[in-house]
């Protein structure tokens, strides 16, 4: 039996509950979500992503194609499509899960909802061999969702090395002002 074009999604923002909508292109695999009411009608919840260009077959998901995939699109249905995305995903063995977990454990703050410096979903896929999408969906269920954007993190800490940079000149301008005065 085929499997919904979306699947429902349960998360806690700012402590209360909210569910999102998640739908998975069959041809490259990305997702894209949107928040909706706890119960949607399933033609609301298609009609969002459709407005969003998602080619979206209400109730198979292995008929639905992202905006850079959309059949129509490209002018041909694809005619076959590699296993990996047609059937589900292996489950991952217990000591990739163990390595994935201790890293969230290590690298991730569920009360900040932030990485340490440089750390990522994606980088622990890469440190551990476990896909992004099997570390994304781990920290959520697990950890709790990002309430802090990576890349916000980074220009903050960007912009704080640039304040103690800029401290550090200004103390030696003065240092030098002192010299220089009798």
């Amino acid at each position: 039996m085929p499997r919904a074009a979306y699947d429902l999604i349960r998360r806690r923002i700012d402590g209360k509950p909210a569910t999102f909508a998640r739908i998975v292109c069959r041809s490259c695999a990305a997702h894209a979500e949107c928040r909706v009411d706890a119960r949607p009608p399933p033609e609301t919840i298609a009609k969002t992503f459709e407005r969003e260009g998602w080619s979206v077959d209400r109730r198979n998901a292995n008929r639905c194609f992202c905006p850079d995939c959309h059949p129509s699109r490209k002018g041909t249905l694809p005619v076959t499509m590699p296993a990996t995305l047609t059937t589900p995903a292996p489950m991952p063995s217990p000591k990739l899960l163990r390595q994935v977990f201790a890293m969230l454990e290590d690298r991730f703050n569920p009360e900040t909802g932030a990485f340490q410096d440089g750390w990522s979903d994606a980088r622990i896929a890469r440190e551990t061999g476990a896909s992004p999408i099997f570390v994304t969906k781990t920290r959520e269920d697990a950890f709790g969702v990002l309430r802090v954007d990576p890349d916000v993190a980074a220009l903050r800490r960007s912009i704080d090395d640039l304040l103690s940079q800029l401290s550090a000149l200004s103390a030696k301008v003065d240092d030098l002002d002192k010299r220089r005065r009798p």
